[in-house]
């Protein structure tokens, strides 16, 4: 790069801190101007796909856990281009382990001091400008690369706190203990190098796709298979063997339905869900002031998994939450519900 020729280097920003990149974009001049044979030209209205290909400097605003996830776009930068990137987060980024189609990247925070700032930028642009140096291609990027990702618990954890549940109402839909809630939510936010719940509902408004498991968005369990696990039954169990084998596989299976019958199997389990013991068989419904005709006609909750008692409470959360129904305690009810009286 660096040659007694002149050379023009075209920086780009996307930052929509206009005050700390104009006084960024004087000091990139300060820095290269010592050097006679380098001038800068800022371009202002190029596209930002664009500006990666063709930039040689790119200076890009980071958020809290944006530099551990998966970022597609950046393979596309042009070779031995300087990114610097401006950290939003509380913490620290994990420089040790970055993506590798941010290796080489210059971190830097808006409260850092510019002696700071420059020295990062000037030995940065020396190990590019060197000779020696080759820039690795995406092919081998991609395939040798291992950004952050959650498990399948973590996921949902995170979904439904994104969506505004508390970690009591993550735990009822889930039928785990709170503390085991929390315990998954810490380590969504240590993985991702999060300092506060805010900045863990931020990443989850935006990149929720690049951290899901396997390239899936992390709010579409529709095409997750869960195993079933049938309970193994002797030869000598007796006459009834075929029908405590089916009971032992409904009990470790999740309860799959199809889309048309997913509403009216729900509102069965709700039915049971809300039954105290004492109840006889007619007056079920009586326990349950809902009907399958109250079924939210917002996104289909059905849809979020193919486990219905998930979705049983699951709607029942969203109901107390709305002020419809309240729970209570009482001898026999698992999750019981009655409606408010005014």
């Amino acid at each position: 790069m660096m040659n007694n020729e002149l050379m023009e280097l075209q920086v780009a920003f996307d930052d929509d801190n206009q005050v700390f990149s104009e006084g960024l974009w004087q000091l990139l001049k300060d820095i290269f101007t010592q050097q006679k044979s380098i001038t800068l030209n800022r371009n202002y209205e190029i596209p930002k796909d664009l500006a990666l290909q063709l930039s040689d400097i790119y200076v890009s605003s980071f958020n809290a856990g944006e530099e551990l996830i998966c970022r597609p776009q950046m393979k596309s930068r042009k070779a031995k281009s300087l990114l610097i990137a401006v950290c939003n987060g509380l913490n620290e980024p994990k420089v040790k382990n970055l993506p590798h189609c941010l290796r080489g990247c210059v971190f830097v925070r808006r409260t850092e001091s510019i002696e700071s700032i420059r020295d990062k930028i000037e030995h940065q642009w020396a190990i590019l400008s060197n000779k020696n140096y080759v820039a690795e291609t995406d092919e081998k990027m991609c395939l040798s690369c291992f950004p952050v990702r959650l498990t399948d618990v973590e996921e949902r954890v995170a979904t439904y706190f994104y969506r505004g549940f508390s970690l009591g109402q993550i735990a009822n839909i889930r039928g785990m203990h709170v503390k085991t809630v929390s315990a998954h939510k810490r380590a969504v936010m240590n993985k991702l190098n999060l300092a506060s719940s805010a900045e863990l509902i931020h990443i989850m408004h935006h990149w929720a796709p690049n951290i899901a498991q396997k390239e899936s968005h992390i709010m579409d369990y529709r095409k997750k298979k869960l195993p079933v696990r049938k309970k193994e039954v002797s030869i000598d169990s007796g006459p009834h063997t075929v029908r405590v084998k089916e009971r032992a596989v409904q009990k470790s299976a999740p309860i799959k339905v199809a889309n048309q019958n997913k509403k009216e199997t729900v509102f069965n389990i709700l039915m049971k869900m809300c039954r105290p013991s004492t109840y006889t068989k007619e007056s079920w419904s009586e326990a349950l002031p809902l009907s399958v005709m109250e079924w939210p006609k917002t996104r289909d909750i059905a849809d979020e998994c193919d486990d219905s008692v998930y979705v049983a409470r699951y709607w029942l959360t969203l109901l107390e939450k709305e002020g419809r129904v309240r729970r209570v305690w009482a001898r026999g009810v698992r999750w019981g519900v009655q409606p408010f009286t005014s």
